[in-house]
């Protein structure tokens, strides 16, 4: 690795981790055009870690509201006009379960398949299909609760296959149930939190051992990139969702899908 291939893999990892595109896929590609050899995914947790940041920050008053209201509502008082935030944090822990459940028994085929991009390349294809299929969903102004936070949870748990991409099948799931565009774009995001978190812990020691190998330096200007980048793609995102066009995003992963399949299709 390098300065420059790093750089490269922070914009792609910035821009395409919100973006309903797979940003694993897309790092696939960039580490096989590039030619970037790197033993495990501590460099792809410190670029996840990265746009962890950014969600952080874009959505730090969601949050705060959050806690506060959670807070208010354990506490001695129980201000009941807070329980929705207790409400928002049970569907966040519904949403997190399959994910962390499905990731133990997964594991190694998710690993292996951050060196194949012919793989990445299919389950890209199958996003595509994924995301055009939500032409079809009928629009609704549906509330979330437990039931649809364990559907969407389901999908999060699909888009840890490198092709498929997290906020893709979730937001997608959200909109099949008729839940509101904007409100399906916000649990999303929130539920990238514990999901990033959550593969940060389960790769903390190949992570650890890759920033001892010396690339310290270069991980830590992939955070940078990968956080600014992982803002624009976040505002970016939530517009075009707003404008209802979420499904063109369908059309770009078919056709990258693919080529990928007929670029990659000796590996």
């Amino acid at each position: 690795m390098n300065f420059l291939s790093v750089l490269v893999l922070a914009i792609i990892q910035g821009f395409t981790e919100f973006l309903p595109v797979s940003s694993s896929a897309h790092l696939v590609f960039g580490k096989a055009l590039l030619g970037v050899r790197e033993e495990g995914v501590a460099l792809e947790v410190v670029l996840h870690l990265g746009t962890l940041l950014a969600v952080l920050i874009y959505y730090r008053d969601d949050l705060l509201s959050l806690l506060r209201g959670a807070i208010d509502e354990l506490g001695p008082r129980g201000l009941a006009g807070n329980r929705q935030s207790l409400q928002m944090i049970g569907y966040l822990v519904i949403g997190t379960i399959p994910a962390v459940v499905g990731a133990v028994f997964i594991k190694d085929y998710v690993e292996a398949g951050f060196n194949n991009p012919r793989g990445s390349s299919l389950e890209l294809l199958i996003n595509g299909v994924m995301l055009l299929s939500t032409l079809l969903a009928a629009k609704g102004r549906a509330s979330l609760g437990a039931v649809r936070a364990l559907v969407i949870g389901i999908a999060q748990f699909i888009s840890i296959l490198p092709g498929i991409s997290r906020s893709g099948a979730t937001i997608g799931a959200a909109l099949f149930m008729k839940i509101k565009p904007e409100e399906a774009a916000r649990f999303s995001f929130l539920m990238s939190i514990p999901a990033i978190l959550g593969a940060a812990v389960f790769e903390l020691g190949p992570m650890i051992e890759g920033l001892r190998s010396g690339n310290l330096g270069l991980y830590a200007f992939g955070f940078v990139i990968s956080f600014f980048t992982g803002l624009l793609a976040i505002d970016v995102l939530l517009r075009v969702v707003q404008r209802g066009r979420f499904a063109l995003f369908g059309v770009y992963c078919v056709v990258v899908g693919l080529f990928g399949l007929w670029f990659f299709r000796g590996n």
